[in-house]
């Protein structure tokens, strides 16, 4: 239970317990659902690149890319390809191909959803000396 502090009835828990945990709240679905509430932008386009919803700059962001996302994308998984089992962190692929976070980000974050990159295991050190994940790109079966 834990000790209480003269004069007061709160409980100082003791250093094994964990306060309990509070009830997941309704509503609250993953990466792009809008939470209750939070506007959603109307031009968003759920078939086009990702945005956050609730965001009119990230959605015309999107919608910018729209057209050279799939370019991008492509140009991402021949550059991870070629790196071979050596692969590369998202920080290395940016400086590689001259790409800002925001673009190189998005697009390898597609290649893996759609199984043609992976988490290799590994991690490098980043300028700030950082952990980051090293990708890879995988092959269809079949090709």
């Amino acid at each position: 239970m834990g000790l209480f502090l003269p004069g007061t009835m709160t409980p100082i828990p003791y250093a094994d317990e964990r306060p309990p945990r509070p009830a997941p709240r309704p509503g609250l679905g993953g990466r792009g659902t809008p939470r209750p509430g939070r506007p959603t932008v109307p031009d968003y386009d759920p078939s086009g690149p990702k945005a956050q919803r609730h965001s009119r700059t990230s959605v015309e962001a999107a919608r910018l890319m729209r057209g050279r996302a799939g370019t991008m994308r492509a140009a991402i998984y021949r550059w991870l390809l070629d790196r071979g089992e050596r692969g590369a962190t998202d920080e290395e692929g940016q400086e590689s191909m001259g790409l800002g976070p925001n673009s190189y980000r998005p697009r390898r974050i597609e290649l893996t959803e759609a199984g043609l990159a992976a988490d290799t295991g590994q991690t490098r050190l980043t300028h700030a000396r950082r952990r980051a994940v090293v990708w890879r790109a995988v092959r269809p079966e079949g090709a």
